[in-house]
């Protein structure tokens, strides 16, 4: 289940990073300041999500395999 949450943020903030960008361009280049702002801002924000739950998930399997590790008898 936390698996799939933690899919659903990364795809999220993919698409805001995606979105936010594309729209940062194609309204930049229609010379709307306020459009291109705000894409930017969404392109952020997008990214920023995206490296909280890269940052969740690289924990987490790096948890797991330490696990495993013991398992096996390997590491600490």
């Amino acid at each position: 289940m936390r698996d799939q949450i933690d899919a659903t943020g990364v795809v999220v903030g993919k698409l805001s990073a995606y979105g936010g960008g594309a729209s940062a361009i194609f309204f930049g280049l229609s010379a709307s300041e306020f459009a291109a702002i705000v894409g930017a801002v969404v392109a952020v924000i997008g990214l920023a999500v995206q490296w909280v739950f890269n940052r969740r998930r690289d924990r987490r399997e790096q948890a797991e395999h330490a696990a495993r590790m013991r398992t096996y008898g390997i590491g600490k």
